[in-house]
């Protein structure tokens, strides 16, 4: 497909430094669909918005413009495959633009930097842009190895949806998004308890125990609907879910045995890329999804 935009590509740390297969998942379906990412040089962590909001909102939001100044400057939209990086940096965007105080603030500290900003670029994720942008229609016309008969139950996480004034992606409450880009791959989307649930991921710093038992409760529900599987949008979630689903199997003696997948990692299925050029460097092996779908493996 010839060449249809360019976003200034924001990977975030995470994605990054542990999960660099949603990366390559993210970019073998945009470049399908005409998308370039364009690496933003010299971008730094968002900035995160638990601690370093800690520190002052000052603070945050200029850290944050800086990462939006470089976009300016490329003239490009940035693209984010994180929930909490398209959080932080819409938010951000959002107060700058509007709220003249902090803007000026905020531009008092990048100018010692040589940077201003001005407010002229927007914030998306992926999600968004495979939904709303390349839609569903060109989409399906892409599908060349439908996942029929794959149970897919799909998890939204928090910042992706909320506060739904700043993002303004989906129904907070009530999200569909996520379940048609399943549905369009072939696959089912199953509903379930809790749906809207957090991961649990947030809080793991200051009580672990919290933290997995949040995990556990959605891994259970997602295990009572006959899910083959649980499809995230946020590496955070990713973690969680996955690097962390054996621990939290063994803290409470119990066995999910649940493969979780980034939403573009399920596209690439359906599109029929080998499973070498998607990697699948996940803890919870997905062979048993694979075999089901007769797709080649080591």
């Amino acid at each position: 497909m010839g060449q249809e935009a360019r976003y200034a590509w924001f990977p975030g740390c995470w994605v990054s430094n542990r999960m660099p297969y949603i990366e390559a998942a993210d970019r073998r379906v945009l470049d399908a669909f005409g998308i370039e990412l364009v690496e933003m040089k010299g971008a730094r962590c968002c900035p995160e918005p638990y601690a370093v909001l800690g520190l002052g909102r000052d603070a945050w939001l200029g850290l944050a413009g800086r990462n939006l100044t470089i976009a300016e400057e490329m003239k490009y939209d940035i693209l984010t495959p994180c929930p909490g990086c398209y959080n932080t940096l819409k938010t951000a965007n959002a107060s700058l633009r509007n709220d003249s105080s902090r803007r000026k603030r905020a531009n008092d500290l990048l100018s010692k930097m040589g940077r201003e900003f001005k407010g002229e670029v927007q914030v998306e994720h992926t999600v968004n842009i495979l939904h709303s942008k390349i839609g569903l229609e060109k989409i399906a016309g892409a599908i060349k190895h439908p996942l029929s008969g794959l149970r897919v139950a799909t998890h939204y996480g928090c910042h992706l949806l909320k506060p739904s004034k700043v993002t303004g992606i989906d129904d907070p409450e009530r999200p569909i998004i996520l379940d048609e880009l399943v549905r369009v791959t072939g696959a089912d989307s199953v509903p379930y308890l809790r749906k809207t649930l957090c991961c649990g991921g947030p809080i793991s710093s200051v009580d672990e125990n919290a933290s997995y038992a949040i995990a556990r409760e959605k891994l259970l529900k997602v295990k009572q609907a006959g899910a083959d599987c649980l499809v995230v949008a946020c590496p955070a979630c990713m973690i969680q879910y996955d690097t962390n689903q054996h621990s939290i199997e063994k803290t409470f003696g119990e066995a999910y045995e649940i493969p979780i997948f980034y939403h573009t990692e399920l596209l690439c299925l359906a599109m029929e890329m080998t499973f070498d050029e998607i990697g699948f460097h996940h803890q919870v092996k997905p062979d048993k999804v694979l075999e089901k779908l007769n797709i080649p493996h080591k």
